[in-house]
């Protein structure tokens, strides 16, 4: 719905901007994603699921643009959050782990 793009693309905005604040760099050394914002990839089109899809890859992307210009001295590491990881088995789980190592994450 119209109102769903609506909070995703705020929530993701207000999240880019946290991950966009000097303060955040200064202070922390790991920032850990829900696994939808790393595998999650935006898109160009005018579908509102692409909209809803590309605003919430943005914060992620910040974080990984943001974390490419810090210092080697000063490092902050990526994770996720997996959800149902229970539920899968040691393939799926190793195969995960491989899809978030691609997008940049520790």
């Amino acid at each position: 719905s119209v109102s769903d793009v609506f909070y995703a693309r705020e929530r993701a905005r207000m999240m880019a901007h946290l991950y966009d604040n000097e303060e955040l760099w200064e202070r922390v050394c790991m920032v850990a994603f829900a696994e939808h914002y790393v595998l999650t990839t935006g898109g160009d089109d005018n579908d509102e699921d692409v909209e809803e899809t590309g605003a919430i890859a943005t914060p992620f992307e910040t974080f990984r643009r943001r974390r490419e210009l810090q210092p080697r001295e000063k490092p902050i590491f990526g994770g996720v959050v997996m959800s149902d990881w229970e539920a899968r088995d040691e393939d799926g789980i190793r195969k995960k782990l491989r899809d978030f190592k691609e997008k940049g994450i520790d």
